[in-house]
Order: structure tokens, then sequence, then C-alpha cells
């Protein structure tokens, strides 16, 4: 379930994965880890720690996820702080996969399949009509 941070006045759980949508319409993903710092993987910048503000482009941040107890919230963010200065990769290692990464789960990236899949449908849809 996903709850909203309009003016971030109540700043979420430490280790909480968030996310904010972009002007593009896409969500970019991060580990909040306290002090209103994130942990996120930015293009051209890599995983990096910035201010909340700064990783949701002033827009409103959702939760994600929050820790179920204190062991898993410790894990989160031991996983989060050791990517410090891993490159960004779209494919591989966007901000989405860090944070599915950081939650303890495979990496993935629920944008990344789905805009393959439409790329791919539009692509089908395409090469049906020119058929005909």
């Amino acid at each position: 379930m996903y709850s909203t941070l309009g003016d971030y006045a109540h700043l979420p759980q430490q280790a909480a994965w968030i996310r904010a949508l972009t002007d593009g319409g896409i969500f970019h993903h991060g580990i909040y880890v306290g002090n209103d710092k994130v942990i996120h993987a930015r293009k051209g910048h890599g995983v990096t720690l910035t201010s909340l503000t700064d990783f949701a482009y002033g827009k409103p941040v959702e939760i994600v996820k929050t820790p179920s107890n204190p062991i898993h919230c410790s894990q989160v963010l031991q996983r989060s702080r050791s990517c410090l200065g891993v490159p960004y990769h779209l494919l591989a290692f966007n901000c989405e996969h860090f944070s599915s990464w950081a939650w303890g789960e495979q990496p993935h990236s629920e944008q990344l399949a789905t805009a393959a899949f439409v790329a791919i449908g539009a692509g089908l849809t395409y090469w049906a009509m020119s058929e005909g």
C-alpha cells in the first residue's frame, strides 16, 4: 500500500522504500536512510546520497514498503550504503533495481518490464498491420 508525503512533514520510517513520480511520468525509487536523506541510483551519478527534496525533485513521495522489524531495517540500510558509488545502468541497475536489491529482493524493475512489453506489443502491432 502506498501513502503519500506531500510536504514531507511526516518523514518515512528509516529504511523505507520510497518513490516519486517524475515529470516524465516515471517513478524514481530510493531508500530513505533518515535525517532527510535518501540513497538512490541516479543517471549520471550512480548510487548516491541526497536530500529527500533533491531525490523527489520537489514532488510528493510515496512509501512503497517499510521494514517489518529492526533487523530488516538494519539490513536494508547496510545494503543501501554498500552500493554508494555503484554506476547507474538503465537495463541492469536503475533506481528500481537498486531499491529492490537493497530491500533484499532479486533486483527487478517493473517499470522496465512494462515498457519492454509495451514496446514489443507496439512492434508486433505495426508488423501485423504492415503485412495486411
